[in-house]
């Protein structure tokens, strides 16, 4: 469900907003989340190491995708290293459930829960560092006002 949900925000932005940079790489996540959300929610009699494959697949393209946009994005998108990091996260997570398949669900469960508490960290981190970025862009640069009370003479 989270995947889901998350890729039809992604792809929805990506339609939607005609200033977003980049616009391809956040499409390709949104479609590649809603895929992995339909696979998952078509099949939910799927074993258990059938929907490790589906997620450590998931994480490892989108965290992929999210380092590579991170490094072509580096000086556009202020805070480019937190998306790196975020995508090095999921790439993580992908090669431990890649790895050890065995661990059963009690470890996915913990595995999945701590990187969704570590990537949304870095994701709000993101948007703070994209709103001050944004507010600074907004802000007038060297306007003085005149203050008559102040004026010498």
């Amino acid at each position: 469900a989270f995947a889901f949900v998350d890729g039809v925000t992604a792809l929805s932005a990506a339609i939607a907003d005609r200033l977003l940079v980049h616009r391809g790489w956040v499409a390709f996540w949104g479609v590649t989340s809603i895929g992995a959300g339909i696979v998952t929610l078509l099949w939910p009699s799927m074993t258990a190491l059938a929907l490790l494959v589906v997620i450590a697949t998931w994480s490892l393209l989108i965290g992929g995708s999210r380092i590579a946009f991170a490094i072509s994005a580096r000086k556009q998108v202020p805070g480019a290293w937190s998306i790196a990091l975020s995508g090095a996260l999921l790439v993580l997570l992908g090669v431990i459930l890649v790895v050890n398949p065995g661990a059963g669900a009690i470890g996915i469960t913990w595995a999945i829960g701590w990187l969704a508490f570590l990537f949304g960290t870095v994701e709000l981190w993101l948007a703070f560092e994209v709103r001050h970025e944004t507010h600074e862009l907004q802000r007038p640069q060297g306007f003085q006002t005149s203050h008559p009370e102040h004026a010498v003479g």
